[in-house]
């Protein structure tokens, strides 16, 4: 997700989502965003970011450096956001820890980035909340001024309707297109699966897809490693809790199955725009509930008129591939990719198996190299990923000449933990280059999954006899 993704407003718009966001800020950056912007159209993420992170540029250690709790992350962030806010999200995360099955489970997503990727999640979903909400008090008034109690004269410009609501799973009434629309209406390509149980791990376990799923990773031996997987053909996941409302480019594309690369802060590739990477995991529990924690802590602004994101329903809007178009209906939940590439590689593609015991040497290296996501000018990009390579050779033993299509690394510090309660698939894999494209020319089905949280089922009555024979 990148957080430079313009969103363009008018200038009323503007300063109207400037204010909505406002209190979910500390001040002084509330009173920054209160104050009224430059006429014209602007760009209000990057207002919003630059308003909110300028006091810890400064501070480039603070910014990268990894929580090792969610407590030791509000900390980090509580020269950005609000105490209300703060205190909201310390409660979601305590909250999703009871409802995943896990303990420590947001400790452990939190730890596994630096501070500033998590900041930023926080803030593009205020973004993003704050630019709905002016769009819809822009379109509220104009819809009180023309339907109540006037009739609409001829060549009257009639506002757009506002969003049908539906229930998470319920499918939407416009889910069939006009006869002789000139659109093919063919099956959605992302299928919906609907958990409930006290539990996301409970209610994993009793789904029957999402079991099977999770039964054909543990089948793997625990001393495996995907260099001897090729004969198993195991699939690969990837999670995110990113809908697809809005036909953005910047996003994945659920429908078509398409992931794009991207520079981020991670333990195995340096920040660098020259090395955009796509991540997976062989474990589809673990890939899901890395995108509900997001859904559900990271990207869920407090409103008490919202359902939690994993029940609420989203539009899936046709698909503009070449192969047709689905028509307009509703998914609920988070997105979850399903991959099954060659292993450990394609035939003709580089890859390097991470040696267990090195990644934390591996990490140390990949942040001194760290230089914010954007390539040096001076720098061509061959030579780059090249040089990039060659500084883990104390771990790599230069064993390849530049950075594998394919590099697989295991799972450590408090993700390894979590992880061993439910699964020996400990590994994940970084998709570089022509990588990502096999990566993506394997895709086999995207779901979406939605999680409703159900009462624990009641203890089993004991009959009369039993029930004296305990007293006795």
């Amino acid at each position: 997700m990148d957080i430079a993704h313009d969103l363009q407003l008018s200038d009323e718009q503007l300063n109207m989502a400037t204010a909505i966001a406002a209190p979910f800020f500390a001040d002084p950056i509330a009173d920054s965003l209160r104050s009224p912007k430059a006429s014209g159209v602007m760009d209000f993420c990057r207002i919003v970011r630059e308003t909110a992170l300028s006091g810890l540029w400064s501070d480039g250690r603070k910014l990268k450096q990894h929580p090792t709790s969610m407590p030791e992350f509000l900390s980090i962030a509580s020269s950005i956001f609000s105490e209300q806010l703060l205190e909201n999200l310390a409660s979601r995360a305590n909250h999703f820890d009871a409802v995943s099955g896990f303990s420590a489970v947001s400790d452990c997503f939190i730890s596994s980035r630096p501070a500033v990727n998590a900041i930023k999640d926080v803030i593009w979903a205020i973004v993003e909340y704050s630019a709905a909400e002016s769009s819809r008090e822009a379109i509220i008034p104009n819809l009180s001024t023309t339907t109540s109690g006037t009739k609409v004269t001829q060549g009257q410009q009639q506002p757009p309707p506002l969003p049908e609501t539906t229930q998470p799973g319920q499918q939407s009434s416009s889910g069939r297109l006009p006869i002789g629309s000139g659109e093919v209406d063919i099956p959605c390509r992302i299928q919906q699966i609907d958990l409930e149980g006290p539990t996301i791990a409970e209610a994993w376990r009793a789904n029957a897809t999402t079991n099977a799923m999770e039964n054909l990773a543990l089948s793997v031996g625990f001393d495996a490693d995907p260099s001897s997987m090729a004969f198993r053909a195991l699939p690969v996941y990837h999670g995110t809790d990113w809908m697809v409302e809005e036909n953005e480019s910047a996003r994945p594309d659920p429908r078509r199955g398409r992931l794009r690369p991207s520079a981020g802060r991670n333990q195995v590739a340096p920040n660098q725009g020259a090395l955009g990477v796509i991540w997976t995991g062989f474990s589809p529990l673990r890939c899901f509930l890395w995108a509900a924690f997001k859904a559900e802590v990271l990207h869920q602004i407090p409103n008490g008129t919202v359902k939690a994101k994993l029940e609420r329903s989203w539009n899936c809007l046709p698909s503009t591939s070449n192969s047709g178009s689905s028509s307009s209906h509703t998914h609920s939940g988070v997105t979850l990719f399903k991959f099954r590439p060659s292993l450990p590689s394609a035939f003709d593609q580089t890859h390097y198996v991470m040696p267990k015991g090195r990644e934390a040497e591996w990490e140390r290296i990949c942040r001194m190299y760290d230089v914010g996501g954007r390539t040096p000018p001076d720098w061509e990009t061959t030579a780059l990923v090249k040089y990039l390579w060659d500084q883990f050779s104390t771990v790599h033993g230069g064993v390849l000449d530049t950075w594998p299509n394919v590099l697989h690394c295991h799972e450590f510090r408090p993700q390894l933990n979590m992880l061993q309660s439910y699964t020996r698939q400990l590994w994940r894999t970084v998709w570089f280059g022509a990588g990502a494209n096999a990566l993506n020319n394997s895709h086999e089905v995207t779901y979406a999954i939605s999680f409703k949280l159900a009462a624990p089922v009641p203890p089993k009555v004991s009959s009369g006899k039993e029930e004296k024979s305990r007293f006795k």
